[in-house]
């Protein structure tokens, strides 16, 4: 049997777009991933907090994305 898809409504750039995933909890970095977004410098905010890669976030939380890329690295 399949599971229902679970809808992530995410802003990038404020540009609003919907993702799909198996599961109501993802990893930051499995929706980096799944917008192939990774390989860049990338802050995700949920519910206005900035968070790293490896925390999880829900289909119900404010999910926003921003590019910032800084030559200071």
């Amino acid at each position: 049997m399949f599971k229902r898809q679970v809808e992530f409504k995410v802003k990038i750039d404020g540009v609003p777009k919907s993702l799909y995933f198996n599961s109501k909890k993802i990893l930051v970095k499995k929706l980096l991933e799944s917008l192939k977004l990774s390989g860049d410098f990338y802050c995700v905010f949920v519910n206005k907090k900035l968070l790293a890669d490896n925390q999880k976030i829900k289909n119900t939380d404010e999910i926003e994305i921003s590019y910032y890329l800084s030559k200071k690295f």
